[in-house]
């Protein structure tokens, strides 16, 4: 999953037009050769301090599982896309509609907002993509 969010997250790290994608990316590279060689190096130490059981191994690698997916949940949510998919459309829909029924102002919410109310690993908060066809009347017809 690190590798399909990559150029996501680097292209969040610019600021404006002033840097370049490419440095980013070298840096973000470098940075990922040292945490794999800290990874390896701590990796040594903790199978020298555990030894041989393999219930010391399971249980170490079942808590190691769950910090990575807790890391992995954390640098996905933490990722702005600023492009629009169906759910961020229908969200975005509904919130302006609530707005201009409640209020005065219209609220539209930005990416980082957004990214918030996203979900991750559970399915979207609505499915109406099977009640809404776009393009022509034919189409519309066909069950997606």
């Amino acid at each position: 999953t690190s590798s399909s969010t990559r150029t996501a997250m680097y292209n969040s790290f610019r600021d404006g037009s002033r840097e370049n994608i490419g440095d980013i990316i070298a840096k973000g590279e470098a940075q990922i050769a040292v945490v794999d060689l800290l990874g390896i190096s701590s990796g040594v130490m903790l199978s020298r301090l555990i030894g041989m059981s393999i219930r010391r191994v399971l249980a170490l690698y079942l808590i190691l599982q769950v910090f990575e997916i807790f890391c992995m949940y954390k640098e996905i949510s933490s990722v702005e896309f600023r492009v629009l998919n169906f759910e961020r459309l229908v969200q975005i829909v509904n919130k302006f509609v609530e707005s201009t029924e409640e209020q005065s102002h219209v609220v539209i919410p930005n990416p980082s907002e957004m990214r918030l109310s996203e979900k991750i690993f559970l399915p979207p908060h609505n499915l109406e993509r099977r009640a809404i066809a776009f393009g022509s009347l034919g189409r519309a017809k066909l069950s997606p």
